[in-house]
């Protein structure tokens, strides 16, 4: 199979009898793009309940486009169609849907979701809706005793990595550090190539000169977000005698190199003692509640690379105090523009997806589908997380949709509270909220 294959698309009636057609494209497909075994019959599941709750639910002589895209650590099978009565409402992660209450295509959009490690809806799109469902690939393991000897440099140099050299800076970063550091999503060497080829994400490596050429001193990783921003993890530096020069660099090199893109800023999101923090404002702090039950302050970072020319966003009552406290504070120009929910027609359901982070004891949610239970099923998820033991619960509220402006006076009154701002990390600035009871 070609390994490089990368995307391919269907086109048809939505039809009970084009049911097999469209499980041999979606198997086919996963096995072009090599995918394990495993993972390629949890795709077919997946395509076969949303195709089959499509044909339940689609208006008579529709169409749908179906579209296999090979993102080389992740697949994706992308649904797009004109809805007459989707319900996402199985998105949930409180969804409970049985063949009893006469929901059976529900249950199979359920089994679907929970098929695959991630999804999303687009509901603007100008073909009509648009629902992706996202597997991650499966790589083989890897031996973590292939790194571990001190790294000791005597001159380096800052550079691009190859191929070899991401691997061996992955294998340094899990030895020197733990998953609240240097995330899980990072610490698969083979998984990290691909997603810098992917184009998902971007490194700077500090590497040895002339014999200690194939050494790795430490590194820095970035990537892009929402419509402005750049978020970056490190520095991560294995070289200790050399460690604030490694750090250094890698900052200067990393500046220099986002400040030729079209974004306007960049923020610390996975950090570490070595970050020379007067390259950079203080955008904010987060106190996250530990196991031990103690408390422990987390910072955030910011560096404008751009002349802000100022934007509006969208918000509610409540929040304006905390906004405009932040944009006066970091000089940011917004215009604020209210809304509130006035009787408009609002969907039965909504959806929220959430984002785990077992070793920070958090989770994010995030909203996805605006609907008439939208409290309730926050309320939901709050609980479900918090049977879960997870000590952290945040809540990403884009201040671009005004749909997800208007759920901020639900926010509060569930209990949470806006704890950071971070700037053109959506379609607009980005509100963290934190729950607080």
């Amino acid at each position: 199979m070609n390994s490089m294959a990368r995307k391919a698309s269907l086109t048809l009636d939505i039809n009970p009898s084009f049911t097999s057609l469209v499980l041999d494209f979606v198997e086919k497909g996963a096995m072009a793009f090599n995918m394990a075994d495993g993972d390629v019959s949890r795709i077919r599941l997946a395509g076969e309940e949303v195709f089959g709750y499509l044909c339940h639910t689609a208006k008579t002589g529709s169409e749908v486009t179906i579209e296999a895209l090979n993102n080389l650590y992740s697949m994706e099978i992308r649904f797009t169609f004109k809805a007459r009565s989707f319900d996402p409402y199985a998105f949930n992660l409180t969804a409970f849907v049985t063949p009893d209450d006469g929901q059976a295509y529900d249950l199979g959009l359920l089994i679907g979701s929970r098929a695959v490690d991630r999804f999303s809806i687009v509901h603007g799109h100008p073909e009509g809706l648009v629902l992706s469902l996202i597997k991650e690939k499966t790589y083989p393991p890897w031996s973590e005793d292939q790194a571990g000897k001190a790294v000791t440099l005597k001159n380096f140099d800052t550079k691009k990595p190859d191929d070899e050299m991401v691997k061996r800076f992955v294998r340094e970063g899990v030895h020197h550090y733990d998953e609240t550091i240097f995330p899980a999503t990072y610490r698969v060497p083979a998984r990290m190539v691909d997603m810098i080829a992917q184009g998902d994400c971007h490194m700077l490596v500090a590497c040895g000169t002339g014999m200690e050429g194939g050494e790795v001193g430490g590194g820095i990783i970035w990537r892009f977000i929402g419509e402005g921003m750049i978020q970056f993890y490190g520095p991560y530096v294995f070289d200790q005698r050399l460690r604030s020069d490694i750090a250094g660099s890698l900052v200067d090199a990393f500046l220099s190199a986002v400040a030729k893109t079209d974004r306007s800023g960049t923020y610390t999101y996975y950090t570490t003692v070595d970050l020379p923090a007067e390259y950079f404002e203080h955008l904010g702090e987060i106190e996250y509640s530990l196991e031990d039950g103690s408390k422990q302050a987390r910072g955030f970072f910011y560096r404008q690379l751009k002349e802000d020319d100022g934007s509006h966003v969208w918000a509610s009552g409540p929040l304006e105090p905390f906004l405009h406290e932040v944009y006066d504070r970091l000089f940011l120009p917004r215009q604020i523009v209210s809304t509130s929910f006035e009787g408009e027609r609002r969907a039965p359901h909504s959806v929220l997806s959430v984002e785990f982070n077992r070793p920070h004891s958090s989770a994010t949610i995030r909203p996805v589908w605006d609907g008439e239970d939208y409290m309730e099923n926050l309320a939901g998820h709050v609980h479900i997380l918090e049977e879960e033991g997870l000590k952290n619960i945040f809540f990403d509220l884009d201040l671009g949709a005004p749909w997800q402006a208007k759920l901020v006076p639900a926010l509060f009154e569930r209990g949470f509270k806006p704890v950071l701002l971070l700037p053109y990390a959506g379609l607009a600035d980005v509100v963290v909220f934190q729950h607080v009871q």
